[in-house]
Protein backbone atom coordinates (compact mmCIF):
# COMPACT_ATOMS: atom_id res chain seq x y z
CA UNK A 1 0.00 0.00 0.00
CA UNK A 2 1.69 3.54 -0.83
CA UNK A 3 1.84 5.91 1.73
CA UNK A 4 -0.48 9.01 1.47
CA UNK A 5 0.75 12.62 0.45
CA UNK A 6 -0.38 15.99 1.87
CA UNK A 7 -2.62 17.60 -0.45
CA UNK A 8 0.50 20.84 -0.07
CA UNK A 9 2.64 18.30 -2.85
CA UNK A 10 -0.10 17.84 -5.08
CA UNK A 11 0.34 20.99 -7.23
CA UNK A 12 3.90 19.85 -7.60
CA UNK A 13 3.16 16.48 -8.85
CA UNK A 14 0.26 17.28 -11.45
CA UNK A 15 2.52 19.86 -13.00
CA UNK A 16 5.47 16.93 -13.25
CA UNK A 17 2.74 14.69 -14.41
CA UNK A 18 0.81 17.01 -16.68
CA UNK A 19 3.01 19.93 -17.64
CA UNK A 20 0.38 21.86 -16.57
CA UNK A 21 -0.22 24.04 -13.50
CA UNK A 22 -3.26 24.07 -10.33
CA UNK A 23 -3.65 26.44 -7.47
CA UNK A 24 -4.01 24.55 -4.20
CA UNK A 25 -7.15 26.33 -3.82
CA UNK A 26 -8.70 24.47 -6.47
CA UNK A 27 -6.93 21.41 -5.01
CA UNK A 28 -8.15 22.19 -1.52
CA UNK A 29 -11.88 22.53 -3.17
CA UNK A 30 -11.98 19.91 -5.18
CA UNK A 31 -11.02 17.79 -2.27
CA UNK A 32 -13.55 19.55 -0.25
CA UNK A 33 -16.07 18.75 -2.91
CA UNK A 34 -15.23 15.67 -3.38
CA UNK A 35 -13.82 15.84 -6.98
CA UNK A 36 -10.87 14.11 -6.33
CA UNK A 37 -9.62 11.18 -4.97
CA UNK A 38 -8.77 12.47 -1.35
CA UNK A 39 -9.43 11.89 2.73
CA UNK A 40 -8.68 13.84 5.53
CA UNK A 41 -6.38 12.34 7.89
CA UNK A 42 -6.79 12.44 11.90
CA UNK A 43 -5.80 15.84 12.63
CA UNK A 44 -7.62 17.03 9.17
CA UNK A 45 -4.98 17.46 6.66
CA UNK A 46 -6.54 16.15 3.66
CA UNK A 47 -4.38 13.62 1.83
CA UNK A 48 -3.64 11.78 -1.45
CA UNK A 49 -2.49 8.71 -2.73
CA UNK A 50 0.19 9.17 -5.27
CA UNK A 51 -0.73 5.91 -7.35
CA UNK A 52 -4.04 7.97 -7.79
CA UNK A 53 -2.65 10.78 -9.64
CA UNK A 54 -3.90 9.71 -13.38
CA UNK A 55 -7.48 9.97 -11.93
CA UNK A 56 -6.82 12.88 -10.11
CA UNK A 57 -5.47 14.68 -13.14
CA UNK A 58 -8.30 13.34 -15.10
CA UNK A 59 -10.67 14.55 -12.83
CA UNK A 60 -9.36 17.85 -12.61
CA UNK A 61 -9.53 18.42 -16.42
CA UNK A 62 -5.40 17.95 -16.52
CA UNK A 63 -4.63 16.11 -19.30
CA UNK A 64 -1.10 15.78 -20.12
CA UNK A 65 0.55 18.59 -22.66
CA UNK A 66 2.61 17.04 -25.31
CA UNK A 67 5.54 17.93 -23.90
CA UNK A 68 4.75 16.27 -20.47
CA UNK A 69 4.35 13.19 -22.29
CA UNK A 70 7.18 13.15 -24.36
CA UNK A 71 9.37 13.45 -21.20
Amino acid sequence: MSERCAITFLARELKAHTGRTISYRRLWNACVDGRIAAEQNDIGRWTYNPADLPVIAAALGLAPAPSAVAA
